[in-house]
């Protein structure tokens, strides 16, 4: 349905024409049932303006497995993947907590084919990037590429670069971190070092400092669940912003001095030699703003 009711909230238009209470308005938000032009306002919709097309999903529609106008940025391109730019803070696939809105959403939108190996919820992602993690993001759009880049990143011939802003400098230049990794005993969230975990390997290097913080590159040898983030914050240089590694409250405070509200992480270069793929994601803005704030003296085409 179309809506001329500029400026007004969202909740209020829908009660008026639909006779919802509000509680019942966010429940449809929560469910990704509401959508403005096609985007879901779990993706972050804008405000109404004038001209803009308002829906509520059907009971029967199920958005996890809806296409979005959500904007995606191609990085690489060609008849059998794709590479792209994922947006920091959005989720890779939907689920109970995110049901839409979701890098899958947005890659149904784009229009273009998609592997289906890994069932539906899962179209074309072949490996995947935390929540607030953003970057380079390797997408196959047949069955049998998708096979072949799984087995390509199981033989380490897919290689990821990270840029991580840190807590902390560091007094060595470069280090080969080879903790293994485990989830955290029953009850609580995320992973940890442990010595009878599984085998988790990073490189890391230190590219600028200051007083405070480092701007270090990442390149993980194997792809445990937060692997960059336990392995940084176990060396005692936790990532800027990351509340679950980095110190809860005290994370929040001291990243919003610098500017930037999630976990300072970013998938800065995509190599695969296999395929002729070498790619390089921008810096984002939040993180350029970061490592400024920061102190970091360093040329941005550099790194």
């Amino acid at each position: 349905m179309q809506s001329h009711e500029v400026g007004n909230r969202l909740d209020k238009i829908i009660a008026t024409r639909f006779d919802l209470s509000r509680k019942d308005f966010r429940s449809l938000v929560s469910q990704g049932r509401i959508r403005i032009n096609g985007r879901s306002l779990l993706a972050g919709a804008p405000r109404q303006k004038a001209g803009d097309e308002l829906e509520i999903l059907a009971k029967d529609a199920n958005p996890a497995l809806l296409p979005e106008n959500i904007p995606l940025h191609i990085l690489y391109e060609t008849d059998r993947l794709v590479v792209i730019d994922k947006p920091a803070k959005m989720a890779m696939y939907p689920g109970k907590k995110r049901p839409a809105g979701t890098v899958a959403n947005a890659l149904r939108g784009l229009g273009i084919p998609l592997s289906c190996c890994e069932g539906p919820l899962r179209p074309g992602i072949v490996h995947r990037l935390d929540a607030g993690t953003s970057g380079a993001l390797l997408v196959a759009k047949d069955d049998n590429t998708h096979r072949l880049l799984v087995k390509l990143l199981s033989q380490h011939a897919i290689h990821r670069g990270y840029l991580a802003l840190v807590h902390g400098c560091p007094d060595w230049e470069q280090f080969y971190c080879i903790d293994p990794l485990a989830a955290k005993r029953p009850g609580r969230k995320g992973m940890r070092v442990f010595s009878k975990g599984k085998s988790a390997q990073t490189i890391f290097r230190v590219i600028a400092r200051d007083k405070k913080h480092s701007l270090i590159e990442a390149w993980p040898q194997t792809g445990r669940t937060h692997q960059i983030r336990v392995h940084l914050a176990h060396l005692g240089f936790p990532l800027v912003g990351d509340t679950l590694y980095g110190g809860g409250s005290s994370a929040v405070y001291s990243a919003a001095k610098l500017g930037i509200d999630r976990p300072a992480l970013h998938a800065r270069r995509l190599l695969c030699e296999a395929e002729g793929i070498d790619v390089l994601a921008p810096i984002p803005e939040d993180l350029i703003v970061a490592m400024f704030k920061a102190g970091m003296k360093i040329k941005l085409d550099s790194i």
